[in-house]
Order: C-alpha cells, then sequence, then structure tokens
C-alpha cells in the first residue's frame, strides 16, 4: 500500500481510519485505498473542479501535527456524524485553511459538516498570546461554512469550541466570512475563549455569524494564562470569546443561541466575552445577539447574561445590540447585569449598549458604569 500526504483527487473520495496500520487511509471506489503518515499533514488540493469527502468510521488523532490542510474553496468535508478522537495536548485543531491560497468565490463553496471531536482527555494548542485553536477550524480560518459540528474537551485560553482564534480576520487584505449552523460544544470554557467562535473573531473587516449554536460548559473555568484563579478566568463569551471587532471594522452575529454553563468568570458573557466592539475608531461595524438566551446563573464579578464586561475602550465603538434575548440566571456577580455586564470608568471605557425586547431575571440589566439604551425590557423579578 502507497503512503501519499497529498489528496489531488476530484469528484468524491472516502476516508476511514486503519486500526491495524493506526492511521488513516482514503479512497475513491471503496476498494482500494491509499494510506497516509501519521507524522504529517494531510493536503487536500482537487486537480480541477470540486472535492467532496466522507468520514466513514471513527478516527483516532495521536499526533499534533496530524490534520486536514485546505488550499482551495471547493471542498465538502462531509463527517457523516462520526467522531474524531483526540489523544494529545496541544493539538491545533482538525482542519487548517493555507492562507497563502486565493479563494475563488470567497469560499462560498468550502463546506465542513456533521464532524464530531472529542478531545475530553486532550487540549488545544495556544501559544499564550493570541493564537490559539478550534477543536475543529484552527486560528485564522478564513471562509467556509461549518454545519452540525461540535466538540467534547475544554476550550483553551482564547481558543473556540469549533474554531480558533482571528476567526475570519482579514488575511492578505481580503475579507473572511464564516458562517456556523447548529453547532455545540460542552467544554469548560477558559479565560478569552468562546464556546463556538475564539479571540477576535471578525476583525478586519470579517463578518462571522452564528446560527443555532449552544455551548454547556462552565463560562471563565479554567487554569487561564494571565490573573486569576481556578474557575474565574476573566472574558470568555459562551459563544464569542473576548476582543471581537475589537481594533477595527467587522460583523459578527449571533441569532438563535444559547449557553448553559454558569457565567462564573470576571467580565464573562453568555455570548459575548468581554470588550467586544471596543477600541474601535469606527461606528460602521455590528455585534448584534438576536433571540438568544443564557441558562447560567451570572456570579462573575462584572460578567452580564449575554455581553461580557467592558474595560479597553479608549476610541469609542460600534454599538453592542441585544434583541429579543432572555437572560435566565440569578444575578449575584459583583458589578454584574443581566444583559451587559460592567464598564470600566478608570479604563476610559464608554460602550454603545442596545437591547429591545428582552427578559431579564433580575432587575440589573448591565452591570455598573455600562449606559444602556432599552426599550421594552421585561424584568420577572421586580421592575427596571
Amino acid at each position: 500500500m502507497s503512503i501519499n500526504n497529498n489528496i489531488t483527487a476530484s469528484g468524491t473520495i472516502y476516508i476511514r481510519y486503519n486500526n491495524i496500520l493506526a492511521c488513516m487511509e482514503w479512497s475513491q471506489d471503496l476498494t482500494n485505498y491509499t494510506q497516509t503518515n501519521s507524522t504529517q499533514n494531510i493536503i487536500l488540493s482537487p486537480n480541477s473542479g470540486s472535492l467532496i469527502i466522507k468520514i466513514i468510521s471513527d478516527i483516532q488523532i495521536n499526533n499534533k501535527e496530524y490534520y486536514f490542510v485546505l488550499n482551495t474553496d471547493n471542498i465538502t468535508i462531509d463527517g457523516q456524524n462520526y467522531t474524531f478522537y483526540i489523544n494529545i495536548l496541544g493539538y491545533r485543531g482538525l482542519i487548517k485553511y493555507d492562507l497563502s491560497s486565493t479563494p475563488s468565490n470567497n469560499g462560498s463553496n468550502l463546506i465542513i459538516q456533521n464532524i464530531h471531536v472529542d478531545g475530553t482527555t486532550s487540549s488545544l494548542y495556544t501559544d499564550n498570546t493570541e493564537f490559539s485553536g478550534g477543536w475543529i477550524g484552527q486560528n485564522q480560518f478564513l471562509y467556509g461554512t461549518f454545519n452540525n459540528c461540535s466538540s467534547k474537551g475544554p476550550i483553551v485560553y482564547r481558543g473556540g469550541g469549533i474554531v480558533g482564534s482571528y476567526v475570519a480576520n482579514n488575511i492578505n487584505n481580503v475579507s473572511g466570512n464564516v458562517t456556523l449552523n447548529n453547532c455545540y460544544s460542552s467544554g469548560d470554557i477558559d479565560e478569552g475563549a468562546g464556546g463556538i467562535c475564539g479571540y477576535h473573531s471578525g476583525d478586519s473587516g470579517g463578518t462571522v455569524t452564528v446560527n443555532n449554536c449552544y455551548s454547556s460548559g462552565k463560562i471563565g473555568y479554567g487554569t487561564g494564562s494571565g490573573s486569576g484563579t481556578l474557575g474565574n478566568q476573566r472574558n470568555a463569551g459562551g459563544i464569542f470569546g473576548s476582543y471581537c471587532l475589537a481594533y477595527s471594522n467587522g460583523n459578527i452575529y449571533a441569532n438563535n443561541c444559547y449557553s448553559t454553563g454558569e457565567i462564573c468568570g470576571g467580565y464573562a458573557g453568555g455570548i459575548f466575552g468581554a470588550n467586544t466592539n471596543t477600541n474601535n475608531e469606527s461606528d460602521s461595524d455590528k455585534s448584534i445577539a438576536t433571540n438568544c438566551n443564557s441558562f447560567g446563573n451570572i456570579t462573575g464579578t462584572g460578567s452580564g447574561g449575554i455581553f461580557g464586561g467592558f474595560n479597553d475602550d479608549s476610541y469609542g465603538g460600534g454599538d453592542n445590540k441585544a434583541f429579543s434575548c432572555y437572560s435566565r440566571g440569578i444575578v449575584t456577580g459583583t458589578d454584574a447585569g443581566s444583559i451587559f455586564g460592567a464598564s470600566s470608568i478608570t479604563w476610559g471605557a464608554d460602550p454603545n449598549c442596545i437591547a429591545t425586547n428582552c427578559i431579564i431575571n433580575s432587575t440589573l440589566i448591565s452591570g455598573s458604569g455600562t449606559p444602556v439604551t432599552q426599550t421594552n425590557i421585561l424584568a420577572f423579578n421586580g421592575k427596571i
């Protein structure tokens, strides 16, 4: 059996795990298989036309450098609801977008679907600064649509449950566009991380749209990299991590999403992490939660049920909007709020926060120092 790490076929190919040889192998006819080397990346590159990859078994990943590299946007990867079991520490993520490639159609033909990752005994890669992985998509994932994907396993500092940090960011003057539909994660969410998308999502003109997704892990729980103790890591978000749209224009949307975990980290948020849309000189970008819910109790200092806190906004920024959202958790955290977290006046925070047709389970729509333009807010345990 030959070994080939570059899959250059077009049409449909099938990938399975060979338990005897302990490696993946692929075929075009389900009869003749080509083995891949488990110490190298698998590069998917159709000669012409499009390529459909169908996973036909559960797969073991035992090497941190064993992942797919996509260098074209004419690819569909269908996991067919099989599971990739990750058995290593510091894994970058199952799929990498090759930033040196030139997309032919803004990534609209790149589809990743029905893939499930189990990393419960492993960990994601982080360099402890800005670049951290996601269990399915690595950091700096530029284009594509993720459908019906999930992960189990802790979500590392500034990483993401599905895609890692800097998703859809502007790379080589190309603004990214990533959509995630019907995805979920169950791992606890560490400092600055997001249950679906990681740190700095959508910056530099990128667009990230998250539809019908959820996370069930504790929001702000982990060992972290900065200050804080276990269970009180700062800035995490149930769907998006911290500092999304923080330094340049872009658009991030959460539609019909929810989180169930306790919002225990300082300045953490049930949907968006801390400092969303802050320190940004333009008002044209958008960070919007529509029909989103948080179920967890809000115990973290300065945290919020939908948006986390704001403590780094020296230039103003775009509006943070919550439409028809429901924050169900009991608020006990110092300076916390049911929809928006607190703002640190000491740091010059001045976010633009708007809430319309929302329901909250407290008398506090926001933490201290956060001005909110509010319309039609229903409070179950008191009056606004």
